[in-house]
């Protein structure tokens, strides 16, 4: 079977942003096989600048479909925060959970960003 270098670039962009075991199991690859993708990343230069370009298309996707989410899910919380009863512990509770998701969304960001690279345009989530 022929080497796909799009293939590869695609998977390993995805790995890069949603992690290897999720891109594997879209794509129904083992852990060698991405392995083997990554090993020829840093000796193929054709795969290597598929890759960037991927990579760069996959994170402004990314910004394009959650920064909108996002950002009205922060304004819904910023409303139930202000409308509930702040002595109610269910509604205590409910602020806290959502304070730690905030927490994860911005720590997930900065991830992103830093995968990215420095060359990749910022994300503007949270921003």
């Amino acid at each position: 079977m022929r080497f796909n270098r799009a293939r590869a670039a695609f998977v390993l962009a995805e790995a890069e942003l949603l992690g290897d075991a999720a891109a594997c199991a879209k794509y129904g690859l083992s852990d060698r096989t991405l392995r083997n993708y990554r090993a020829r990343l840093q000796r193929d230069p054709e795969l290597a600048a598929l890759f960037r370009e991927r990579l760069g298309a996959l994170g402004k996707r990314w910004e394009e479909e959650l920064a909108p989410a996002i950002l009205e899910a922060v304004n819904f919380l910023k409303r139930a925060a202000r409308e509930a009863n702040p002595r109610d512990p269910e509604v205590i509770e409910a602020v806290a959970g959502a304070l730690k998701t905030l927490a994860e969304i911005a720590l997930t960001k900065e991830v992103i960003e830093a995968r990215l690279g420095e060359d990749a345009p910022g994300l503007g989530l949270l921003n």
